[in-house]
């Protein structure tokens, strides 16, 4: 049987992605966040939920706010180590189960560039996973 070419693979990538996409929106509808406080937030661990937790495969999904602390003075700072700890915290308390030692990180942000209040915390949380905080 000859090898797949991958622009044949691409109908059916892109037909898991959708579905993955209408999943996550699924749950996400279904696991609102608590409500945000006015104005600019830090991350808050009260506004983490695991929505999903597949053990055989090890993979968790979760929802939150924006992994940054602001200062009166600066812009805000990406804190990959709080988001690390908030997430194992989170996993931990709804599945008795921690994350694994090593594990890889994807990040779905809803934020929007368009709205000059949300661009600065986006701006730091690709900033923040591009250097590998």
């Amino acid at each position: 049987m000859p090898a797949a070419r991958p622009l044949a693979l691409l109908p059916m990538m892109w037909s898991s992605l959708q579905r993955l996409l209408l999943q996550l929106l699924f749950l996400l509808a279904l696991h609102p966040a608590p409500p945000a406080s006015a104005g600019v937030e830090d991350i808050n661990s009260a506004r983490f939920r695991l929505l999903a937790h597949n053990a055989s495969a090890a993979t968790f999904l979760f929802r939150g706010n924006v992994p940054t602390i602001h200062s009166a003075s600066s812009q805000p700072t990406f804190v990959y180590d709080t988001l690390s700890s908030v997430l194992n915290q989170t996993a931990f308390a709804a599945s008795g189960v921690y994350l694994p030692s090593n594990y890889g990180l994807r990040l779905v942000s809803l934020l929007n560039f368009a709205d000059a209040s949300e661009a600065p915390n986006l701006n730091v949380t690709r900033e923040g996973f591009v250097r590998g905080a």
